[in-house]
């Protein structure tokens, strides 16, 4: 894998931790398989202003906003897998099935692994989770807020 571009990523809300600094900026790094320039039409700025304001933040305290995750994945062209080795609350998924793109995403936590298949759920219209090559899509419900 190559690394491909830095990002500072300004948030609009943080969570304050007593005894330390506000960590309102977080770091991206973007990584590709393929080593060619980003191929960028325009000069683009690498800190970039994305509200987190509303992202999921009732099930993830981490959450990223999904537009953040779609604007790293339009930077790189000629790749359509996507891997998230912390998938969290789901953002990199939806924003796989945004773009188009396929992703594969790891998740230890049992709590969040069901707040991403419920976010995928209620993003896609004909939702299908497999399981050990079963479906499993019954154990969720699509809901509506």
């Amino acid at each position: 894998e190559y690394l491909r571009e830095q990002i500072c990523w300004k948030k609009s809300s943080t969570i304050p931790f007593k005894g330390s600094m506000m960590r309102d900026w977080e770091p991206i790094y973007l990584f590709s398989t393929v080593k060619a320039n980003l191929g960028l039409d325009k000069v683009t700025s690498n800190f970039w202003e994305v509200s987190n304001t509303h992202s999921q933040q009732e099930n993830h305290k981490a959450c990223f906003p999904v537009e953040l995750v779609v604007k790293g994945i339009e930077l790189i062209s000629g790749s359509n897998t996507l891997l998230d080795p912390f998938l969290g609350s789901g953002s990199t998924l939806i924003a796989a099935e945004k773009t188009g793109r396929i992703c594969y995403g790891l998740e230890l936590d049992c709590r969040y692994v069901d707040v991403i298949v419920q976010r995928y759920i209620d993003y896609v219209d004909n939702p299908k989770v497999i399981l050990n090559n079963e479906d499993v899509t019954h154990l969720w419900t699509k809901t509506v807020k």
